[in-house]
């Protein structure tokens, strides 16, 4: 064979389906272009995503235009209204075991997700008591969960190697589509005003990913064997991927019994279930405080338009509010976008980049709470505003280092157990953002020193987290680049994808 085809032992073939003057075909070409197929047809998964974000941060955009009035709450029950989406996302990875086998038995769940979260916008109007509006929260949260859960098992399906995948982007351009697209509704072009505009808000979010949830239906990818987009060369691709990694799931699951391993009673064992336990209990605080600190976006039109200091809120303050997050959506899309190419990098180029990118964010992060937290005019609480969203931007190599320490943790237990403990970092992560939702609740003198104050003690503890997440994620590495180093056949990183879906 290899003097009929001399190239075959540098370039994997594939059989050619079509007619061809040799039969064959290089694989690489053919994984070139499904690469690119999945690729365009993914953003649909992006699309959803940013908007499911959108629908989350109406409430606060309507608040503005008399929908904590009408509903008549107390400041602690409209607390608990943002955070319930934040508890219906907690019930989704309670239940992420039977939504997964939806997930993988449904390919339009996705589509029929994103479509549901949008008719539930809309009810939202009809919605006339705390209660009514609180349930309807929870079950769009849950909802949302199933939309990032559908996104992952899709990717592991399709891909070669799932890996980790950046969507830091999706808050930075939800905020900034959110209040693009609630300013013109907000125009005079259209009538009414005040509660009636809040619900006009909450009509053109849901309407908006309804329709492009009936595209999705058509640009998603669906299942390999079922989808009429593929050429039977990639079908063949594809399968072939798929056998390939069920293979090195069983190898690295077959090497942890499903029982706990047995050990003595000695007190070495006993160190080594303690330190265990506060790595993990570590790795929980570092997403609990990181996420409190990001949770100001919960109520970010509302701390701008009280720092601006405005009594009637139109198009042209909603519009003034998209300015501070212009700079995070674009560096953490050109993360997104760039990611596969940065992977690709050597350890030495990667790590130097994300490190530095997290220092420079948190650093005018942390000055940006501190100004805020002792600022007395308007113009200096406006400064800190412009810093405070960098926060997104060092999300970016933040959550890569917490899916490498957390895949080191976790690394020699059972795959039930690593399920449990990276479902346990996920929920201290939600339980950030439920207790952000009631310390940033809405002042009446506009500045929010408390939270502020709040937020920056957070913030320096939560460096030093950082580094532990970052030292056990340089440890990990270093373990791997030895196992490959003694069998170069095996591909360690595919640990990390049974992460993903949790960080």
């Amino acid at each position: 064979m290899s003097a009929t085809h001399p190239h075959i032992d540098e370039v994997p073939l594939l059989p050619r389906v079509d007619v061809n003057e040799d039969g064959w075909e290089d694989e690489e070409e053919v994984e070139a272009a499904l690469l690119r197929k999945l690729d365009n047809r993914m953003r649909a998964y992006t699309t959803l995503l940013v908007l499911a974000h959108v629908i989350c941060n109406t409430v606060a955009i309507a608040t503005l235009f008399g929908f904590y009035e009408a509903l008549n709450v107390t400041r602690t029950q409209f607390g608990s209204i943002i955070a319930a989406h934040h508890i219906g996302l907690a019930v989704g990875i309670c239940l992420f075991s039977p939504l997964k086998r939806l997930a993988s038995k449904w390919p339009s769940m996705t589509p029929a997700s994103a479509a549901a979260l949008g008719v539930l916008c809309v009810l939202t109007t009809s919605c006339s008591s705390f209660f009514q509006v609180f349930a309807v929260r929870c079950v769009s949260g849950l909802i949302d969960s199933t939309l990032s859960m559908n996104q992952v098992h899709t990717r592991r399906l399709w891909y070669k190697r799932a890996g980790f995948s950046s969507t830091a982007h999706r808050v930075p351009l939800s905020n900034v589509i959110g209040l693009i697209v609630a300013s013109l509704t907000a125009l005079p072009l259209f009538d009414g005003y005040g509660p009636v505009m809040g619900k006009r808000i909450f009509y053109v979010n849901g309407v908006l990913i309804i329709t492009f949830a009936l595209y999705a239906w058509y640009r998603l990818p669906g299942h390999p064997e079922t989808a009429t987009w593929l050429s039977e060369s990639e079908r063949r691709l594809v399968t072939k991927w798929i056998v390939e990694r069920n293979e090195q799931e069983s190898q690295f699951n077959g090497g942890h019994n499903e029982q706990e391993p047995q050990v003595d009673g000695g007190w070495g064992a006993r160190v080594a279930i303690l330190t265990h336990v506060l790595k993990m209990f570590t790795l929980g605080v570092s997403e609990f405080l990181f996420s409190f600190i990001k949770s100001f976006e919960l109520y970010w039109p509302v701390i701008f338009a009280a720092a601006a200091g405005v009594d009637v809120y139109d198009s042209g303050v909603l519009l003034s509010s998209v300015a501070p997050w212009i700079l995070p959506a674009v560096v953490t899309s050109m993360f997104a976008r760039n990611w596969s190419k940065l992977m690709r990098q050597s350890f030495q180029t990667f790590f130097p980049i994300l490190f530095g990118t997290y220092s420079f964010s948190i650093v005018l992060v942390l000055v940006g709470f501190q100004i805020a937290q002792y600022a007395n005019s308007k113009q200096l609480f406006l400064v800190s505003l412009c810093m405070i969203p960098l926060a997104f931007i060092a999300h970016v190599p933040y959550i890569w280092h917490l899916a490498l320490a957390t895949a080191g943790v976790t690394e020699s237990d059972t795959p039930r157990n690593r399920n449990l403990k990276t479902r346990f970092v996920t929920l201290c992560s939600i339980a950030g953002k439920v207790v952000g939702s009631y310390v940033w609740l809405f002042q009446d003198h506009g500045f929010y020193h408390f939270p502020a104050s709040v937020a920056a003690s957070s913030t320096l503890p939560f460096i030093f987290l950082f580094l532990f997440c970052v030292t056990e994620g340089i440890n990990f590495c270093k373990r791997i680049s030895e196992r490959l180093a003694a069998e170069p056949g095996r591909r360690e990183m595919e640990e990390l994808a049974g992460h993903e879906s949790s960080v």
